[in-house]
């Protein structure tokens, strides 16, 4: 699921200090989180919807994986 929302966070970001870090503003990107994994994908859709930008999916990959016995 994250790597699916990685170029979405990209738009979520400020884009005027990106100086800090070596980044390319149209370009996919990952990010570590100082938070637990549940948390930070509740912190980010709360970003998306603030930014009135849908989510169409989440994909519970670890679900997907157990279905088909992996």
């Amino acid at each position: 699921m994250l790597f699916l929302l990685f170029p979405i966070l990209g738009m979520t970001q400020d884009k005027s200090n990106l100086s800090r870090f070596h980044i390319e503003p149209d370009r996919d990107y990952m990010a570590l989180s100082p938070y637990a994994f549940e948390q930070t994908i509740e912190r980010l859709q709360k970003v998306l919807e603030s930014k009135n930008i849908t989510v169409f999916a989440t994909i519970e990959h670890h679900k997907a994986a157990e279905a088909v016995g992996e």
